[in-house]
């Protein structure tokens, strides 16, 4: 804190002897080190004080972030940040494929209403009837 050299402090030392006296100087010592102990402590609760007021600010930030963060929308926040131009999602826009299948199924049962007022052709698909299991089975019981 402060650069004193031993110089200066002989220096010192010779003055407090001279104004002080011999007799008085260990009470005097004792006396200046207790206000120095007092301004350490004083500094102390400072420096203590300032840091704990810095610690309530940092906490105000984190709660008003954390405030911030809790009432965004997050969806949108990822469609931003992932695809901020929207190409991503035009390149999966499948409507245009969609209304072409649909058009495909459209003509598709048009062609099959024609075609059920005309005789059956012979290219159908025959149908399989699927067999179910007989119920007269008898039951088997092991022993044991």
């Amino acid at each position: 804190m402060f650069d004193i050299g031993w110089q200066e402090l002989f220096i010192v030392g010779v003055l407090a002897l001279l104004v002080v006296g011999p007799r008085d100087l260990p009470r005097t010592l004792r006396t200046v080190m207790g206000y120095v102990r007092k301004a350490k402590g004083l500094a102390r609760e400072f420096q203590n004080g300032i840091d704990e007021v810095a610690k309530e600010v940092e906490l105000d930030d984190i709660r008003k972030e954390a405030n911030r963060i809790g009432q965004m929308d997050l969806e949108e926040e990822v469609k931003v940040i992932v695809d901020p131009l929207g190409t991503l999602n035009q390149g999966l826009d499948m409507s245009d494929v969609q209304s072409a299948i649909q058009e495909t199924a459209d003509a598709m049962n048009k062609d099959e209403n024609k075609n059920e007022g005309e005789a059956p052709s012979t290219t159908e698909t025959p149908v399989v009837e699927i067999a179910e299991p007989a119920e007269s089975q008898p039951e088997t019981k092991i022993n044991g």
